[in-house]
């Protein structure tokens, strides 16, 4: 019996070791992919830069509220990471959204939903 519970605790680490060695190899691999770094450009900041944009560019939001912030890796308005945010209207019939689109150098655009 000792025998057996030897041999299954030499397999057991044994294979302990091969996937501990798996997930330190992929986890070196995917620090050289910037695909899952966290974003340069902090939440905060980039709601400010916003709303920055939008008080300099006299846009009217009163209207709207603020209504998600989300961060993107690549959409069709901008490449790399980016942060959307949209102002959503009170009233849908009123207009459309606002995105406010801030890429990680802080470049900023704006794409006006229907």
């Amino acid at each position: 019996m000792k025998i057996i519970i030897l041999i299954l605790a030499v397999i057991l680490a044994t294979n302990s070791n091969i996937l501990l060695a798996q997930e330190t190899s992929s986890l070196e691999e995917n620090k050289k992919l910037t695909f899952f770094d966290g974003p340069s450009l902090e939440l905060s900041e980039a709601l400010t830069l916003a709303q920055e944009y939008i008080e300099i560019n006299k846009i009217d939001i009163s209207k709207h509220y603020l209504d998600n912030i989300r961060l993107l890796w690549q959409s069709p308005w901008m490449k790399g990471k980016h942060w959307i945010i949209t102002w959503r209207l009170k009233r849908p019939f009123d207009g459309g959204q606002i995105f406010i689109i801030v890429g990680m150098d802080k470049t900023i655009k704006i794409k006006k939903g229907i």
